[in-house]
């Protein structure tokens, strides 16, 4: 009887390879949704930047800033454009991973500065505890839950 040489890969090969696998796919994993998580705050820092110059430009036209977002401009309304987009009565970040507000600067009116918020929502709210609430003033000052989210 001849024997023939078999071919193929043994049950040790396959588990060892199905091994290391599951251990780069520990480290990977993680790292890429951190990684994800990281540049979806990118979002909410975009929105804020052109919702200020959006304000700076109300601004010239009306000698206020606006109070409000939406979906036409009025007396103290901003329409929402690249900076938004409306979710029913919410305006939310580009990529909808912020709720956009807008408020009075330092207790004062939005006739004399404005303070803009991106706060997380969804999945960026469930995985961002670092970095939830961002902050613009009119003055430039940038705030967030912790000092290095900018």
């Amino acid at each position: 009887m001849i024997l023939k040489k078999v071919r193929g890969f043994s049950l040790i090969e396959v588990m060892i390879t199905l091994a290391i696998l599951s251990i780069i796919a520990a480290f990977a994993i993680p790292s890429y949704q951190y990684a994800m998580m990281k540049s979806r705050r990118a979002d909410a820092k975009v929105a804020l930047s052109e919702l200020a110059q959006a304000q700076e430009m109300f601004y010239t036209d009306r000698r206020t800033y606006a109070l409000n977002l939406g979906n036409t401009t009025s007396a103290d309304t901003i329409r929402c454009q690249s900076f938004c987009k409306m979710e029913g009565a919410l305006a939310v970040s580009p990529e909808g991973y912020y709720v956009l507000t807008i408020a009075p600067r330092g207790g004062g009116t939005i006739a004399t500065g404005f303070i803009l918020t991106a706060t997380a929502r969804g999945i960026q709210l469930e995985k961002d505890t670092d970095c939830p609430v961002f902050t613009l003033d009119s003055i430039n000052n940038k705030g967030a839950t912790n000092d290095n989210c900018w």
